[in-house]
């Protein structure tokens, strides 16, 4: 709903999943995105590869919405980068 009247190629920063724990569960999210998390080169994402089963089992008790908010956010084309933890 935040995003309804933003005009096509706005660029908007959001983060959808996060690691704040640290490096070990920041390389674990990398792994469920498909990017490596030290390898620069990797950190611009390709949404349809996400392992979604790995997203699952990534996220905490409550943070689905998490899951339901990237798939939005995939859907209606966004970009989207990892940014490592650590």
């Amino acid at each position: 709903a935040w995003h309804r009247n933003t005009r096509d190629g706005a660029i908007i920063v959001v983060s959808v999943f996060l690691a704040p724990e640290g490096s070990s569960r920041s390389r674990e999210l990398a792994g469920c995105m498909g990017a490596e998390a030290w390898d620069f080169n990797t950190h611009a994402l390709d949404p349809w590869r996400v392992d979604m089963e790995a997203v699952r089992r990534f996220l905490y008790p409550g943070e689905e919405h998490r899951l339901e908010c990237f798939l939005r956010l995939r859907d209606a084309g966004f970009e989207f980068f990892f940014q490592p933890n650590g």
